[in-house]
């Protein structure tokens, strides 16, 4: 991983299903909905917040179950978004966040447009093969499984 691309890394943006989580979404007969999310992605983003880096969730559907995630975590989360570049330029451009200084992880072909103009772009270990192929660097874990820590750690450690 290049030391200096890394180095200029401000903002994580991260999707939430199927990377964050496995994927699958629980719906229960009441209506109500469960997801697992690993504590060890925790852990990472709290490292990444540690050392000054924003980190933000991007959901293309609207789930009560992951506000509740980001919000223990302390993070923004955005849903549902369904043109995540539209959004990241308007977000980025607010906060004067250079694209380059943005890194993503992602799990699917709707991060594509993302990942191919962002500075670092990851994609979790059974991510869509077209994502896989556009992508600075193929994560060896499943998302929901520790994928997002591996990333956070090549970012903060150069891993």
């Amino acid at each position: 991983m290049n030391k200096s691309l890394v180095s200029q890394i401000r903002l994580v943006v991260i999707d939430v299903d199927g990377t964050l989580t496995d994927g699958r979404v629980i719906l229960r007969s009441d209506g109500t909905e469960a997801k697992a999310f690993n504590v060890r992605d925790g852990m990472g983003i709290e490292l990444a917040i540690r050392a000054g880096i924003k980190v933000i969730w991007l959901s293309g559907r609207a789930s009560p179950v992951s506000k509740i995630r980001a919000d223990e975590l302390g993070v923004r989360l955005y849903q549902p978004i369904h043109d995540k570049l539209a959004f990241l330029r308007k977000y980025s451009a607010e906060r004067a966040i250079d694209f380059r200084s943005i890194a993503y992880i992602g799990d699917d072909v709707n991060d594509i447009e993302v990942c191919t103009r962002v500075g670092l772009s990851f994609a979790v270990g059974d991510a869509n093969n077209k994502l896989k192929e556009v992508v600075t660097c193929q994560l060896v874990s499943n998302g929901g499984y520790g994928a997002v820590r591996e990333a956070i750690d090549k970012i903060l450690f150069c891993d």
